[in-house]
């Protein structure tokens, strides 16, 4: 290891969705991308202490998520590729999470308020909204937790100290923790 990541809570590479024949994706859809002219281009939000370092090892350049467990990297994705790639490295004796915030096939119904105060579902096909749902993926997990819009699931044994990569097939995810089709991810957050 280097002083860079000896330094460091957390490191990302590359967050991308796959065009890989083996993952049967279709499209090549790159979310975050640390060279060119604009690398934080879909970035939404940083919390903390995140920025881009020069990495002598993989002579490249890397987010660095320094700091507590408030520090958060918010990625737009606005896919509807079903593989989602990350490339990280988490430190030893660290903890570390990432959310994956997708859209399902279930509609939310559109609602009215009647002058009793309560609401009335209108009656239209195809009305309302894409249900977005959270999957939770953490480290400090132990076993899953699943609720109505929300999913809590540990991380399994990563490897530790080396660039990994993580890739999720977020229509199973989709189907096992909701019940649900897939539609289209939304956001990544990182941290």
């Amino acid at each position: 290891m280097t002083g860079l990541h000896e330094a460091h809570r957390d490191f990302v590479r590359a967050v991308d969705m796959r065009d890989a024949p083996l993952l049967g994706g279709e499209s090549d859809c790159v979310l975050l991308n640390n060279t060119g002219s604009n690398p934080s281009a879909r970035v939404l939000r940083r919390t903390g202490d995140v920025r881009r370092a020069w990495s002598t090892e993989l002579r490249s350049f890397v987010v660095l998520l320094d700091g507590g467990p408030t520090t958060r990297f918010e990625l737009r994705a606005d896919t509807q590729d079903r593989y989602l790639v990350l490339e990280l490295c988490i430190p030893e004796m660290t903890a570390f999470s990432f959310d994956v915030i997708f859209s399902t096939a279930s509609r939310v119904a559109a609602t009215t308020a009647s002058r009793t105060g309560a609401a009335a579902p209108i009656a239209r096909r195809g009305a309302g909204r894409a249900q977005e749902r959270r999957v939770t993926f953490s480290t400090a997990y132990h076993k899953p937790h699943i609720f109505l819009l929300a999913c809590k699931l540990p991380i399994g044994p990563v490897a530790r100290g080396q660039w990994v990569s993580l890739t999720l097939d977020l229509a199973e995810c989709a189907h096992s923790c909701f019940g649900d089709e897939y539609s289209r991810l939304e956001r990544v957050c990182l941290g």
